[in-house]
């Protein structure tokens, strides 16, 4: 089977709202949505984020909900894809991402936790997946010009090798004409989705 690389926050976790919600009542402030980074949309320093983030982490791990329609496609996806979670979580965040993975049922082959100090395009297998879905439009872009073919959450921007989408709906349907693949069968027979080539 060929590789589905997948970021987890902001993609299948709703990490990232959860975190405004927490960070917005700390700093007892509205955050500017204009801006791309927490420290902007804050007026705060990296280091009140980060000593706010690492007192907040587990807490928004263990919490946050699934992203909308993440778990049917991701239900999907695996009877075709190899899936493998690749996060910029630390890997001291291990055991709190793998009981929310569980929970929540997401279906997986491997998960890699990269930190913030490395870039996702520097792991040899994500050159080789097939498609990555991200929600950071950096990371997106840096994985774009590795060749990689990038699915991109909530983003308006034309860059080679990238496809912007709204919704998980959009990367599965996408996926199905790329695969040439008809749409799956909507009830699941023993747990399992059946697919036909055209």
């Amino acid at each position: 089977m060929e590789t589905l690389c997948i970021d987890i926050d902001g993609v299948v976790a709703d990490s990232v709202n959860l975190m405004w919600k927490y960070f917005k009542d700390y700093f007892d402030v509205e955050p500017d949505m204009s801006k791309r980074t927490m420290e902007d949309a804050f007026n705060v320093t990296s280091d009140e984020i980060n000593r706010v983030w690492k007192f907040y982490a587990k807490q928004i791990y263990g919490e946050c909900s699934v992203v909308p329609g993440a778990l049917r496609a991701l239900q999907d996806l695996y009877q075709i894809f190899d899936i493998v979670l690749v996060t910029a979580r630390f890997e001291k965040d291990k055991k709190i991402t793998k009981k929310w993975l569980k929970r929540e049922h997401i279906p997986y082959d491997s998960l890699y936790l990269v930190g913030r100090e490395k870039h996702k395009s520097d792991l040899s297998l994500v050159k080789k997946c097939k498609y990555f879905i991200e929600d950071d439009i950096l990371n997106a872009m840096d994985l774009a010009k590795n060749g990689v073919n990038v699915f991109l959450f909530r983003s308006n921007i034309e860059f080679q090798n990238i496809i912007c989408v709204r919704n998980w709906n959009e990367i599965v349907k996408t996926i199905l004409v790329k695969e040439k693949l008809d749409e799956p069968i909507s009830s699941f027979e023993n747990g399992v989705v059946n697919y036909t080539k055209m």
